[in-house]
Protein backbone atom coordinates (compact mmCIF):
# COMPACT_ATOMS: atom_id res chain seq x y z
CA UNK A 1 0.00 0.00 0.00
CA UNK A 2 1.34 3.53 -0.74
CA UNK A 3 0.98 6.20 1.38
CA UNK A 4 2.41 9.59 2.09
CA UNK A 5 3.20 11.55 -1.06
CA UNK A 6 2.39 8.80 -3.46
CA UNK A 7 -1.36 9.82 -2.89
CA UNK A 8 -0.72 13.71 -4.37
CA UNK A 9 0.33 12.03 -7.43
CA UNK A 10 -2.16 12.00 -10.39
CA UNK A 11 -2.44 13.27 -13.91
CA UNK A 12 -2.18 16.77 -13.20
CA UNK A 13 1.13 16.27 -11.63
CA UNK A 14 2.53 14.96 -14.64
CA UNK A 15 3.68 17.09 -16.97
CA UNK A 16 5.56 14.73 -19.68
CA UNK A 17 5.72 10.89 -21.15
CA UNK A 18 6.76 8.44 -18.02
CA UNK A 19 8.69 5.32 -19.69
CA UNK A 20 8.81 1.99 -18.70
CA UNK A 21 12.26 0.46 -19.82
CA UNK A 22 13.61 -2.75 -19.04
CA UNK A 23 14.76 -6.11 -20.76
CA UNK A 24 12.05 -8.91 -22.34
CA UNK A 25 9.18 -9.68 -19.27
CA UNK A 26 10.36 -7.88 -17.42
CA UNK A 27 6.68 -6.27 -17.06
CA UNK A 28 6.71 -3.16 -19.06
CA UNK A 29 3.12 -3.72 -20.40
CA UNK A 30 1.33 -4.93 -17.23
CA UNK A 31 3.32 -2.56 -15.27
CA UNK A 32 2.46 0.11 -17.80
CA UNK A 33 -1.51 -0.45 -17.91
CA UNK A 34 -1.86 -0.34 -13.84
CA UNK A 35 0.54 2.73 -13.43
CA UNK A 36 -1.60 3.88 -16.46
CA UNK A 37 -4.43 3.31 -14.64
CA UNK A 38 -4.04 4.70 -11.80
CA UNK A 39 -2.67 8.26 -12.80
CA UNK A 40 -5.50 8.24 -15.72
CA UNK A 41 -2.99 8.40 -18.30
CA UNK A 42 -3.51 6.87 -21.51
CA UNK A 43 -1.22 3.65 -22.24
CA UNK A 44 0.76 3.42 -25.29
CA UNK A 45 3.21 -0.03 -26.16
CA UNK A 46 5.60 0.22 -27.84
CA UNK A 47 5.09 -3.50 -29.63
CA UNK A 48 1.38 -2.48 -30.46
CA UNK A 49 2.89 0.56 -32.25
CA UNK A 50 5.14 -1.28 -34.12
CA UNK A 51 3.04 -3.43 -35.39
CA UNK A 52 0.34 -0.81 -36.36
CA UNK A 53 3.57 1.50 -38.33
CA UNK A 54 5.41 -2.24 -39.89
CA UNK A 55 2.26 -4.83 -39.86
CA UNK A 56 4.89 -7.31 -38.59
CA UNK A 57 5.80 -8.47 -34.88
CA UNK A 58 9.22 -8.15 -33.33
CA UNK A 59 10.28 -12.05 -33.58
CA UNK A 60 9.37 -12.18 -37.27
CA UNK A 61 11.22 -8.34 -38.44
CA UNK A 62 14.33 -9.75 -36.05
CA UNK A 63 14.14 -13.33 -38.02
CA UNK A 64 13.87 -11.65 -41.55
CA UNK A 65 15.52 -8.65 -41.31
CA UNK A 66 18.27 -8.77 -37.99
CA UNK A 67 18.23 -7.44 -34.45
CA UNK A 68 19.39 -3.83 -35.61
CA UNK A 69 16.87 -3.12 -38.29
CA UNK A 70 14.46 -4.48 -35.57
CA UNK A 71 16.22 -2.24 -32.93
CA UNK A 72 15.53 1.31 -35.49
CA UNK A 73 12.10 0.22 -36.11
CA UNK A 74 11.20 0.16 -32.11
CA UNK A 75 13.26 3.07 -31.43
CA UNK A 76 11.29 4.83 -34.54
CA UNK A 77 8.13 3.95 -32.59
CA UNK A 78 9.39 4.99 -29.08
CA UNK A 79 10.54 8.63 -30.57
CA UNK A 80 6.88 9.14 -32.22
CA UNK A 81 5.13 7.96 -28.99
CA UNK A 82 7.16 10.52 -26.95
CA UNK A 83 7.86 13.48 -29.28
CA UNK A 84 4.59 15.06 -28.97
CA UNK A 85 5.52 15.36 -25.15
CA UNK A 86 2.09 14.65 -23.78
CA UNK A 87 1.54 12.80 -20.14
CA UNK A 88 1.16 8.96 -20.55
CA UNK A 89 2.53 5.96 -20.05
CA UNK A 90 4.63 4.33 -22.77
CA UNK A 91 6.08 1.08 -22.12
CA UNK A 92 9.19 0.79 -24.20
CA UNK A 93 10.36 -2.32 -26.34
CA UNK A 94 13.49 -3.33 -24.41
CA UNK A 95 16.13 -2.85 -27.43
CA UNK A 96 14.48 0.28 -28.66
CA UNK A 97 15.99 3.21 -25.71
CA UNK A 98 19.61 2.63 -26.38
CA UNK A 99 19.37 3.69 -30.24
CA UNK A 100 20.47 6.92 -30.54
CA UNK A 101 17.31 8.84 -31.40
CA UNK A 102 15.44 7.15 -28.30
CA UNK A 103 18.57 8.29 -26.49
CA UNK A 104 17.62 11.74 -27.24
CA UNK A 105 14.34 11.50 -27.17
CA UNK A 106 13.57 10.03 -23.93
CA UNK A 107 16.03 12.59 -22.33
CA UNK A 108 12.48 14.18 -22.33
CA UNK A 109 10.43 12.18 -20.28
CA UNK A 110 10.24 10.31 -16.67
CA UNK A 111 12.15 7.06 -17.64
CA UNK A 112 11.85 4.31 -15.12
CA UNK A 113 13.52 1.28 -14.95
CA UNK A 114 12.10 -2.19 -14.22
CA UNK A 115 15.27 -3.80 -13.32
CA UNK A 116 14.24 -7.69 -13.16
CA UNK A 117 16.91 -9.99 -12.78
CA UNK A 118 18.04 -12.33 -15.33
CA UNK A 119 17.36 -15.29 -13.68
CA UNK A 120 13.24 -14.00 -12.74
CA UNK A 121 13.26 -12.47 -16.45
CA UNK A 122 13.61 -16.30 -17.91
CA UNK A 123 11.33 -18.11 -15.30
CA UNK A 124 8.87 -15.65 -16.47
CA UNK A 125 9.77 -16.30 -20.03
CA UNK A 126 9.07 -20.51 -19.29
CA UNK A 127 6.16 -19.69 -17.44
CA UNK A 128 3.85 -17.85 -20.82
CA UNK A 129 2.50 -19.34 -23.54
CA UNK A 130 4.42 -18.46 -26.86
CA UNK A 131 2.61 -15.76 -28.35
CA UNK A 132 4.99 -15.74 -31.46
CA UNK A 133 6.05 -11.89 -30.66
CA UNK A 134 8.89 -11.54 -28.67
CA UNK A 135 12.18 -12.74 -30.39
CA UNK A 136 13.90 -15.08 -28.68
CA UNK A 137 16.91 -13.83 -26.73
CA UNK A 138 19.85 -14.75 -24.09
CA UNK A 139 18.21 -12.57 -21.09
CA UNK A 140 21.84 -12.89 -19.60
CA UNK A 141 23.75 -11.48 -22.41
CA UNK A 142 21.09 -8.56 -23.08
CA UNK A 143 20.91 -7.94 -18.80
CA UNK A 144 25.45 -7.74 -19.38
CA UNK A 145 24.90 -5.51 -21.96
CA UNK A 146 22.21 -3.08 -21.17
CA UNK A 147 21.72 -2.67 -17.58
CA UNK A 148 24.18 0.13 -17.22
CA UNK A 149 22.97 2.32 -20.02
CA UNK A 150 19.69 1.34 -18.81
CA UNK A 151 20.30 2.58 -15.21
CA UNK A 152 22.18 5.80 -16.81
CA UNK A 153 18.66 6.94 -18.68
CA UNK A 154 16.22 6.17 -16.15
CA UNK A 155 15.18 8.71 -13.39
CA UNK A 156 13.93 5.97 -11.29
CA UNK A 157 14.78 2.76 -11.16
CA UNK A 158 12.62 -0.10 -9.00
CA UNK A 159 13.37 -3.69 -8.88
CA UNK A 160 10.10 -5.32 -11.31
CA UNK A 161 10.42 -8.77 -9.73
CA UNK A 162 7.48 -7.79 -7.09
CA UNK A 163 4.14 -8.10 -8.09
CA UNK A 164 2.69 -5.55 -10.26
CA UNK A 165 0.73 -3.57 -7.74
CA UNK A 166 3.68 -3.50 -5.96
CA UNK A 167 5.96 -2.25 -8.59
CA UNK A 168 3.36 0.48 -9.58
CA UNK A 169 3.13 1.38 -5.63
CA UNK A 170 7.12 2.35 -5.51
CA UNK A 171 7.23 4.06 -8.90
CA UNK A 172 4.41 6.34 -7.70
CA UNK A 173 6.08 6.90 -4.53
CA UNK A 174 9.21 7.48 -6.50
CA UNK A 175 7.95 10.18 -8.85
CA UNK A 176 6.21 11.89 -5.89
CA UNK A 177 8.95 12.54 -4.45
CA UNK A 178 10.94 16.06 -4.75
CA UNK A 179 13.67 15.17 -6.73
CA UNK A 180 12.14 12.02 -9.06
CA UNK A 181 15.71 12.76 -11.02
CA UNK A 182 17.78 10.51 -8.87
CA UNK A 183 15.14 8.39 -7.09
CA UNK A 184 16.65 4.73 -6.70
CA UNK A 185 15.12 1.74 -5.42
CA UNK A 186 15.88 -1.65 -5.43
Amino acid sequence: MTTGPAHNLDSTSISRPIVLIGLVAAGKTTVGRLLAARLDLPFFDNDDALFRRTGGRARDIAERDGPAALHALEADALVAAVEAGTPAVVGAAAGAVLEPAAVAALRECLVVYLRVDPEVLVLRMQAEADDGHRPRVDVFAQYAERDRGYCELAAVVVDGASAPAEVVGRIIAALATPRPGVSRDG
